[in-house]
């Protein structure tokens, strides 16, 4: 487990990432798939897994590994446009995480189409945090502000999108045999979308003053479904994560050498 985490942080260290999102393979395979099979309306869940906070340490600070899920109905009135999760659903995620199993989730869902994230998908994270306060332990709810959602698009090309509205940080898509690594970059990077949520949060959202406010200082990461398919296939960089573990035990074996001549 710890030499789990340890090859985890090397990546953000490499990465500079304040925030490192490690997501397994399983969980991308399962919702492309929902996402090509279903076009007519979005559907989703929550993903859950573990966090490790370093305090007071270097770059990454947080890392979230996401290697479980559980699909929920759509119970939103508009589903081919929208998502929204079923109150019970979250209140089972809720004694998942109270009964130890977890320590850290968050909502995915698909767009049938290859659209990004909407205004409504930013306003859903935005205000997540308050849908939850009153449901899951405080120790899941802790850092959930520097955790994204995820949309799975199942258009001709085929997107994974992470969102949330923090600086710098780094989604890491892994395998036992590859992994991909996609940074992310700030909305006001794009002109073009930046005026699309500003304009559409005061639309759909007139009196959320403060979400007004926030919209565009969200940043994402984008990765083709075709890309994290290629690397899982051809075995990705597969030597760079076996190269970091060689090294990890070098050092424990030198450590333990030095200690074992103080005795």
């Amino acid at each position: 487990m710890a030499e789990r985490w340890d090859v985890f942080r090397r990546i953000g260290e490499r990465h500079k990432a304040d925030v490192l999102i490690v997501i397994d393979r399983d969980i991308v395979d399962y919702f492309t798939d929902i996402a090509k099979a279903t076009d007519d309306r979005e559907m989703g869940g929550f993903l859950l897994g573990d966090y490790v906070y370093y305090s007071g340490s270097p770059k990454p600070w947080l890392i979230a590994h996401f290697h479980d899920y559980v699909q929920v109905p759509n119970v939103s009135e508009k589903p081919e446009t929208t998502f929204a999760f079923p109150e019970e659903s979250l209140r089972e995620v809720a004694d998942m995480i109270s009964a130890g199993r977890y320590s850290a989730f968050t909502l995915l869902h698909t767009h049938p189409s290859d659209s990004f994230f909407s205004v409504e998908d930013l306003h859903v994270h935005y205000r997540f945090r308050l849908l939850i306060s009153d449901v899951v332990p405080e120790e899941a709810r802790r850092f959930q502000h520097f955790i994204p959602h995820f949309t799975i698009t199942g258009g001709e090309v085929g997107y994974a999108v992470s969102y949330m509205d923090y600086l710098h940080w780094v989604c890491y898509y892994y395998d036992e045999s590859a992994y991909l690594v996609v940074s992310s970059k700030s909305v006001d990077s794009n002109p073009e979308l930046r005026r699309h949520l500003f304009w559409m949060a005061r639309v759909k959202f007139p009196d959320d003053f403060e979400f007004h406010l926030g919209v565009t200082d969200y940043h994402y990461t984008v990765a083709k479904i075709s890309d994290l398919e290629e690397i899982f296939i051809r075995g990705g960089e597969t030597e760079d994560v076996e190269r970091i573990i060689e090294e990890m035990k070098e050092r424990m074996r030198k450590e333990i050498e030095r200690r074992l001549r103080q005795l």
